[in-house]
């Protein structure tokens, strides 16, 4: 009986800590929190109703989406790609069929929705609209001001490579940012585009820093740098470059 005594409260503290250690154990457990997904507007604007869209946009999409709530969109206009091309960006409040309009409906109601589509719809000669997911974990973002001029590189991961590519960027990539302590975010198309698909950006606080060439030649040298690119080049071929401006109205 002795023995059976001194097994006793030791079995507990082994079960105890089994509850801490093994998910769904312990009652107290919280739910993991649910992916973070942004929506991504690719608006192409009509030659010669630029300053009419960007007026209409500042003036009443903007106003609408922070009355809706939305607490951050990023508005982008494209200088070497598509002039033409503007790149908005704001969080996914709501998965659902009406989840794309809802903000503004929410802020003018369903007519007043629909009227302001319209009234910027005759700028826009096309939309694209698709999903990304941020990868934190591949991503370095600095306190402070985001910087307004950032360099947008498209690449297609290469099938069965997907966690090669994210272990690239992990160990290669991304500590050349965070030793400079530069401003690199990397995202994953999700829907509405290729899910092969991850956009780097990486932003500086003015064009002239762009003439010094990319960050990977100023930290590794100009050997170092295409030995980088070669090796993520084999995992992820480059698609496209596009340099992108935030525009002042982004809160």
């Amino acid at each position: 009986m002795r023995m059976n005594r001194r097994l006793v409260p030791f079995s507990f503290l082994i079960a105890s800590a089994c509850a801490l250690l093994i998910p769904g154990m312990s009652q107290a457990q919280s739910a993991p929190a649910p992916p973070t997904y942004l929506r991504v507007t690719l608006a192409r604007i009509k030659p010669g109703m630029r300053t009419a869209w960007l007026d209409g946009v500042q003036a009443r999409l903007m106003p609408a989406l922070n009355k809706a709530g939305v607490k951050s969109v990023a508005i982008y206009q494209t200088v070497f790609g598509n002039e033409y091309e503007y790149y908005t960006v704001r969080r996914l409040q709501r998965f659902t069929l009406s989840g794309a309009q809802g903000a503004r409906v929410r802020a003018l109601g369903t007519k007043g929705a629909a009227e302001q589509e319209d009234s910027l719809g005759k700028y826009v000669q096309s939309v694209h609209v698709i999903v990304i997911a941020p990868q934190t974990e591949l991503s370095n973002t600095p306190a402070g001001e985001h910087p307004p001029v950032c360099v947008f590189a498209l690449r297609r991961v290469l099938p069965g490579k997907m966690q090669d590519y994210r272990n690239f960027v992990r160990t290669e990539v991304l500590p050349v940012y965070k030793k400079a302590g530069e401003y690199f975010e990397v995202y994953q198309r999700v829907y509405g585009a290729n899910d092969n698909d991850f956009v780097s950006m990486a932003c500086v606080n003015k064009f002239s820093d762009l003439a010094g060439g990319s960050l990977p030649a100023r930290v590794l040298g100009q050997n170092g740098a295409e030995k980088l690119f070669a090796e993520w080049d084999a995992i992820a071929p480059l698609v496209s470059i596009t340099v992108r401006h935030r525009l002042d109205m982004s809160y």
